[in-house]
């Protein structure tokens, strides 16, 4: 197992750090460790690039018990998006999103077993504007 999870990273790692010109990379990673993949993003870099990740590298991601259970970090980040939806004006910046899915998972430790599983997000330039001329929202 570990091989294949060696060999999933160092094609994102390629991924990330490529040259290729997208006007923003944006990779946001739900799985346990994902964290590691925000070391390669270089800050210095014309290519602006924003990594999500569910927790940091040497965590867990948690996930709810039963059928069709969804990782708490996809349902925390769907129910941000829905509340920004239903928000006056409609919409979010990134980092409003991850705040409040920070905050989601702060609220919500007994169902992690009392670990405080913590998202990350990493970019260089800023994270709501980064190569977008201007703001980047969901709306």
């Amino acid at each position: 197992m570990s091989a294949l999870t060696g060999e999933g990273l160092a094609d994102l790692r390629e991924l990330i750090e490529s040259r290729a010109k997208p006007r923003i990379k944006v990779f946001v990673l739900d799985c346990c460790c994902s964290g590691i993949a925000t070391k390669y993003v270089d800050r210095g870099s014309d290519s602006p690039a924003l990594v999500w990740t569910a927790c940091g590298h040497s965590e867990e991601a948690f996930f709810e018990s039963g059928p069709g259970g969804l990782t708490y970090f996809t349902k925390f980040l769907a129910e941000a998006v829905r509340a920004a939806q239903d928000g006056e004006p409609p919409g979010a910046t990134v980092s409003q999103l991850h705040d409040d899915v920070t905050n989601r998972f702060a609220l919500a430790r007994e169902q992690t077993g009392g670990v405080q599983q913590v998202p990350r997000l990493v970019h260089n330039g800023v994270p709501d504007n980064a190569g977008t001329g201007g703001e980047a929202s969901v709306s």
